[in-house]
């Protein structure tokens, strides 16, 4: 991820007051066709009514400088309750579906990849 940061590829926006940090949000902006969109890939933190307007209003204006129409993201039910004050509306559904071990993953494994998906906010959890 730091490799995709020097390169720009990808954006980092951190909430701070003095020397504690409330909240990180990685971004991205992703082409489609006729359109491309800031897409947040990780989204995190505590207290989020500290920061997260502000955040919101600057990732905003980055979208608009990278003419992107609009900014996008993925996650738990949970996320709808927290974002539609700041403007954001559920679109699409997420499905998935288990396939067996997971190319041979014991259970201690697959136990780790659901506690990192479980921890992993932007990605599906609250």
């Amino acid at each position: 991820m730091l490799e995709l940061l020097e390169d720009g590829q990808v954006q980092l926006w951190a909430a701070f007051e003095d020397a504690l940090c409330y909240g990180a949000v990685i971004t991205e902006v992703t082409g489609y066709p006729g359109l491309s969109a800031l897409t947040i890939l990780f989204l995190g933190g505590v207290q989020f009514d500290r920061w997260m307007e502000q955040t919101i209003e600057a990732m905003v204006r980055f979208a608009k400088e990278e003419d992107c129409s609009r900014i996008e993201f993925m996650g738990r039910r949970g996320w709808k309750r927290l974002m539609e004050p700041y403007g954001w509306r559920e679109t699409y559904v997420f499905l998935e579906k288990e396939v067996g071990d997971g190319q041979g993953q014991d259970d201690a494994d697959r136990e780790d990849h659901a506690d990192n998906r479980a921890s992993t906010l932007g990605n599906g959890s609250l």
